[in-house]
């Protein structure tokens, strides 16, 4: 008989940070979107960016809950939408398909 050894890691680091978790629960719809978009937000979101390819600011929108964001005036295409909060720190970068 042939033993194999299979080297197995187990992550013990559980995450109990709430904003860990609100941040990994922030997501865009619909996606792809065709004139607008939503964010699944909380009021941690201050202000949203939509950024081209290479990263260049090409929208602004305050954030606000329920919001539906218009991008109807883009192209189709990728684009990043970076979530910032108050202190223009920046929360999380999303991606969106605009078709």
């Amino acid at each position: 008989s042939i033993l194999l050894e299979i080297p197995i890691s187990v992550n013990t680091n559980i995450t109990s940070s709430t904003s860990e978790i609100w941040l990994q629960n922030l997501s865009i719809f619909p996606n792809p979107a065709r004139d607008y978009f939503r964010i699944n937000t909380g009021d941690r979101i201050a202000s949203i960016d939509v950024l081209d390819i290479l990263g260049k600011r090409i929208k602004k929108f305050k954030a606000s809950q329920g919001k539906y964001y218009d991008i109807s005036d883009l192209n189709s295409g990728m684009y990043y939408i970076r979530l910032k909060d108050e202190k223009e720190d920046v929360l999380k970068v999303l991606k969106l398909n605009k078709s």
